[in-house]
């Protein structure tokens, strides 16, 4: 039983360090008020639909639209206001100029071989949706899930802890507790979010033996990171010529937001299934965070002493496993 409990303590941990990324992803990303209503909307959204896992991209693609649809709104006042201010009979006209300083850039290959490797991840990621639909091979779904994963991914490493909850997690390939304790682990060791992509893998391909867990870890590992390098590699060229029309910077504004919001639901998400056992030695879980006074208050110190006092995760993730083995002589 002890084991369970240090468990308790690094999940409850590792939730923290999650509402942490949220918050922190919140400040950095959403300085606008439309940002602030697209991320809370996603999140209403978020935890009232967890269950149904294809609804994530849509999130972004819907953050992106009402950013598009606040950029023309403004835009239309813009103008109207240029004309009554000036008298013109034409609206004026808002430039979407080139941004320029980056022209001493130079890249190896030009924009049609970028659009030729955009083409070809789009067909990549058809394939990989219509294997995860219709494969019964167990290496092939995890192989095209993860793929799938890696190319929705939008608005950095905390992004990737509620896909891979809503890809791993909800439809039974692994557990919350099994899920969590890796997300501590992986928080306590230095190296991207993107890593415990491998950890996810080898979780899922677990029941099958070790060396298919190995396979697992690689897989997903390969899957997730593969699609970011094709979509990187096909826009670099392309993107000094885009990245400064004001119409693609508010797109991404809500992208972002919507991702916020994913974010803060997997926090959510997390906190109701982070303890295998209760306090008092109940087994049966998985069991609310906040069901048990001394997890919360464990989250509550490691949120605190992370953000605010400098503490490193692998302290905090180690005091929260001593607090719930402390627990457990108590108990």
């Amino acid at each position: 039983d002890w084991v369970l409990f240090v468990e308790d303590g690094l999940a409850s941990a590792a939730v923290a360090l999650v509402a942490m990324a949220a918050f922190n992803l919140a400040n950095k990303l959403c300085v606008k008020s439309y940002a602030k209503v697209i991320a809370l909307i996603v999140f209403c959204f978020g935890i009232s639909f967890q269950e149904i896992h294809w609804l994530s991209p849509v999130y972004m693609i819907f953050g992106g639209l009402l950013a598009f649809l606040k950029h023309r709104c403004d835009e239309n006042k813009s103008r109207e206001k240029n004309h009554i201010e000036n008298g013109n009979c034409e609206p004026t006209k808002i430039e979407e100029a080139e941004f320029e300083g980056d022209d001493d850039i130079s890249f190896s290959y030009s924009r049609s071989t970028g659009y030729v490797l955009l083409l070809l991840w789009l067909a990549l990621l058809f394939g990989a949706i219509l294997l995860k639909e219709t494969s019964d091979i167990m290496q092939l779904q995890l192989l095209s899930t993860f793929f799938y994963v890696g190319s929705i991914i939008f608005g950095g490493g905390p992004v990737v802890i509620p896909l891979l909850y809503t890809y791993v997690v909800v439809p039974g390939w692994a557990d919350s507790s099994s899920f969590l304790l890796g997300l501590a682990v992986i928080n306590s060791m230095p190296g991207p979010n993107f890593n415990f992509a491998a950890f996810c893998g080898a979780l899922v391909m677990r029941p099958f033996g070790f060396a298919q867990s190995l396979l697992g870890a690689v897989i997903a590992w390969f899957g997730i990171f593969c699609p970011g390098l094709m979509v990187k590699t096909g826009i670099l060229p392309l993107w000094r010529h885009y990245r400064g029309f004001p119409l693609m910077q508010k797109v991404f504004e809500g992208v972002n937001a919507a991702a916020v919001g994913l974010v803060f639901t997997a926090t959510f998400q997390l906190s109701q299934k982070a303890l295998a056992i209760k306090a008092d030695g109940t087994l049966g879980g998985p069991f609310q965070l906040g069901s048990e006074p001394i997890f919360v208050a464990v989250a509550a110190v490691t949120f605190v002493g992370v953000r605010y006092m400098s503490i490193p995760p692998p302290i905090a993730v180690v005091g929260g496993g001593v607090v719930g083995l402390a627990q457990y002589f108590v108990h």
